[in-house]
């Protein structure tokens, strides 16, 4: 018996159909989750925007760690920042394939720049400028600050925040190969990542958080946030992208008793003036 003959025309249409569906079948991944995407993966995607931020001095004008900067600055505001994170970067709890990697050390980095601002990017590294240092007077504030941004990046709400802004998959391939995905680069995403807004809501369990770590960590009052709510000038950018919520200062200040923790009273010994505040005048 003869096979049929195709018309070539219909063969031609076939084949191509056959193509396509095979091309799609390769294409189409399925959906990125935001629980698969991993602490590593948070510090990979973490040191790419850090590498993008290195290579805009303009935008962001580093301080630079050399004398006397680097024993001073540097050592003092890095030495706070490592009291606050270690227990966190240890990890002890999580699953194994899902821990901080403990050598890879958080770092802070000082942008020498007016503008009053900090922000903390996925995995740890921390950036603060000078401006906001210069409004600071004492190291309890300096610490509150610390603890806020380091809060906001392990508890998940930063990674969830750019999970809604551009779905879990951008940012999945972002980390993995540091190409630009769906018209989004990682020096789009630094830059996005600076100026993030903090809904009021999000910013009041913030400071519960930040001084419930206060609290874990040190003997810090942890009221460091007040003075900052309570100057005057209202260019202050860090305020504008945390946006307050009504009864912030009083809400922060009768935090011990949310917390019902033996928090320390401790403000300053002087340190915060003598390594920071006269190093930068």
């Amino acid at each position: 018996m003869r096979p049929p003959v195709f018309p070539t025309t219909t063969l031609l249409v076939a084949i191509l159909l056959m193509f396509i569906t095979s091309s799609c079948r390769e294409e189409l991944q399925p959906a990125v989750k935001p629980s698969e995407f991993s602490k590593p993966s948070r510090e990979q995607l973490g040191d790419r925007i850090r590498i993008a931020i290195a290579q805009n001095p303009e935008g962001y004008p580093v301080l630079p760690k050399i004398p006397p900067y680097n024993s001073t600055v540097y050592w003092y505001i890095q030495t706070l920042y490592n009291q606050l994170n270690s227990e966190i970067r240890a990890d002890r709890n999580s699953p194994i394939n899902n821990r901080w990697t403990t050598a890879r050390s958080w770092e802070i980095t000082v942008l020498d720049t007016s503008e009053v601002n900090a922000f903390i990017i996925p995995g740890g590294h921390l950036y603060i400028t000078t401006g906001m240092l210069r409004k600071m007077e004492k190291e309890y504030e300096l610490y509150y600050v610390l603890a806020f941004e380091l809060s906001f990046m392990q508890e998940k709400f930063l990674i969830n925040h750019l999970f809604s802004e551009y779905t879990t998959t951008t940012i999945s391939e972002l980390a993995a190969s540091g190409r630009a995905a769906e018209d989004l680069s990682i020096d789009k995403l630094a830059e996005a990542v600076t100026n993030l807004f903090i809904e009021p809501e999000t910013v009041r369990t913030l400071d519960e958080k930040a001084a419930r770590l206060i609290c874990q960590t040190s003997a810090m009052d942890r009221t460091g946030i007040i003075p900052l709510l309570n100057d005057t000038d209202a260019d202050v950018p860090w305020l504008i992208n945390r946006s307050n919520y009504s009864g912030r200062a009083e809400y922060v200040r009768n935090s011990i008793t949310i917390l019902d923790a033996n928090c320390g009273s401790f403000r300053s010994n002087g340190g915060f003036k003598e390594y920071v505040l006269d190093v930068l005048q």
